[in-house]
């Protein structure tokens, strides 16, 4: 692989590497797809929280893994090519380290060579340039070199590339040119003169009104020294000394621009052949410039950033783990210890002692050919909405090329993820509300296929509850006849007899149910779904026949009060 130019044109390093994108053609067919999923409903990046998402993996720009979630890739070797550099972050945390700052170097040492112009014509000015010539090749060093310790833990294609396209400039012309160049500047610099003997005439006012070099010397000229230096140690004896303190104003500690100009003017036999090096060295450093080092620069971002979100989510006892992905033919979801990263990071900062499942409790998920789409019940606050959103976001970032919130997962593509959440400011019994609802679900269950995933959470609660019941049947019929796997949130649990009769008709999808239970003894939620038919007694009817009043009692206190009358 060729990173560099033949052709004396700037380097264009995306042009051999892309750390998102296996090849070009994958890249482009990636930018169409977010461009034409732009038209389809965008609410579950809203209904999923999914900024916050981009937050925690990437806290200084989600708006890059914002970008992933709105493409939701479907393309495995994509997907699979990501992971595969995920891993190598996971597995080397030098890549993290060093590489990121390497990057940054670069980076910078880009930036400083665009705020060079014109010809050297100042000391400072040879000083700048040769620094900003000896960081870039120390950052090409430090990457060969990080190379050497990293290859044997570094297996990605998109690492390996990268590693690989800095590795080739050894080769490159320019790059070879132009650490000849400074390396006979240096040998110039190091054979040069060392001193300069300047005379200044001044008027009879002893004013200076004209100066001039008399003498230039290889030998440096030393300061007086003391007495002790002059009589017992000698230090400078033999060499040309100041007259009196030396004052030590040089290139490297501000000196005038002014007098440094003139001084490099003056010595221009010498200062031609520094700024006819130190251009040519530049002219080729040029050629290796990286103008597109910043993108590279954040995608390596984006897998540092979630590398140190897993470390920190196993660190608390809970996993995150590779999705298996499958063909969408499969239809097919399988997970794990699943969690909610919005919910885990409130309950991590609020209990930062707690560990594993008493910190975030976990659930298993599996939509097959018994039950691809779930009606999801049970006791009131009992997680179903944080189970539903868990299961949203495992689809997302697995679509993404991130790891999932998961002990395990084997997932079929799905081409796009409906949502429908209301809010709860919103629900009521109001006409304009219900009649948007409708409109959203009727776009739903029009555009959705055989393999869109839709979760929808207590819709259909704006109106009566017999209404509510009657088209909630016909919406979950006909998701079951769009074929389509997911999960209603409900309270509707007489729906479940009415899904058992859908599942007669034939339909690609079957409906199945997941309860969120009680402790059979204490009552107390478990925040654990089980597969079974729903509950016919919720948790408000217990909860009200625990804590409610009952008619016995009203009565009662009547009929004690009209016998205290009597």
């Amino acid at each position: 692989m060729n990173c560099y130019s033949k052709d004396g044109s700037n380097m264009k390093l995306t042009d051999t590497v892309d750390l998102l994108y296996p090849d070009h053609s994958s890249a482009m067919a990636g930018h169409d797809r977010r461009s034409a999923r732009a038209s389809l409903p965008q609410n579950y990046l809203d209904d999923l929280e999914a900024y916050r998402i981009a937050l925690q993996f990437c806290p200084s720009e989600p708006d890059l893994i914002m970008n992933l979630m709105r493409e939701f890739s479907c393309d495995i070797p994509t997907i699979e090519y990501r992971l595969d550099c995920l891993e190598d972050h996971l597995r080397e945390p030098r890549l993290s380290d060093e590489l990121k700052a390497i990057m940054r170097r670069l980076s910078d040492n880009n930036a400083g060579l665009e705020r060079i112009r014109g010809k050297a014509n100042s000391f400072m000015e040879i000083h700048m340039r040769r620094e900003e010539l000896h960081a870039f090749i120390a950052c090409i060093e430090d990457m060969k070199a990080l190379w050497v310790k990293c290859r044997k833990r570094v297996s990605s294609r998109a690492m390996i590339s990268l590693f690989e396209c800095f590795e080739q400039l050894d080769k490159s012309q320019d790059y070879l040119s132009m650490k000849s160049d400074l390396a006979q500047l240096d040998e110039v610099f190091a054979k040069s003169i060392r001193s300069v003997t300047v005379g200044i005439n001044f008027n009879h006012n002893m004013v200076p009104e004209s100066c001039g070099i008399l003498t230039t010397s290889n030998d440096r000229i030393y300061p007086k020294g003391n007495i002790l230096d002059r009589l017992i140690f000698r230090t400078y004896e033999g060499h040309t000394q100041f007259e009196d303190e030396e004052h030590t104003n040089s290139a490297l500690k501000n000196l005038a621009p002014d007098l440094d100009t003139a001084l490099f003017k003056a010595l221009g036999k010498y200062t031609d052949e520094f700024a006819q090096r130190i251009a040519a060295a530049l002219k080729s450093r040029r050629r290796l410039f990286f103008n597109d080092i910043g993108v590279i620069e954040h995608q390596l971002g984006i897998y540092e950033s979630a590398a140190r979100m897993i470390n920190y989510v196993r660190s608390r006892g809970l996993e995150m783990c590779r999705p298996k992905l499958l063909p969408k033919e499969s239809r097919s979801a399988k997970i794990t210890g699943m969690f909610d990263l919005v919910f885990f990071r409130q309950a991590a900062n609020a209990a930062p002692e707690s560990r594993g499942e008493k910190l975030v409790v976990t659930n298993d998920i599996e939509l097959s050919g018994n039950g691809h789409f779930m009606l999801v019940t049970g006791v009131n606050n009992g997680g179903k909405t944080t189970f539903a959103r868990a299961y949203g976001i495992c689809r997302l970032l697995a679509q993404c090329g991130m790891y999932i919130p998961a002990k395990s997962a084997e997932l079929s593509l799905c081409d796009h993820i409906f949502t429908h959440f209301p809010k709860e400011e919103t629900i009521g019994i109001n006409t304009s509300r219900f009649t948007e609802e409708i409109k959203q679900l009727a776009v739903i269950c029009r555009t959705a296929t055989h393999y869109s995933t839709v979760i929808m959470n207590e819709s259909l609660q704006s109106t009566t509850p017999e209404e509510c019941l009657e088209i909630a049947r016909a919406h979950i019929e006909m998701l079951a006849a769009a074929g389509v796997s997911g999960m209603y949130v409900t309270h509707l649990i007489s729906l479940y007899s009415d899904a058992q009769k859908i599942n007669t008709k034939g339909y690609p999808t079957k409906i199945g149910s997941l309860v969120a239970e009680a402790d059979e003894t204490t009552g107390c939620r478990t925040y654990k779904l089980r597969e079974r038919p729903p509950l016919q007694q919720n948790a408000a009817s217990q909860i009200f026949e625990q804590y409610g009043a009952k008619l016995s009692e009203i009565t009662g206190r009547q009929d004690l009060a009209n016998k205290s009358r009597s």
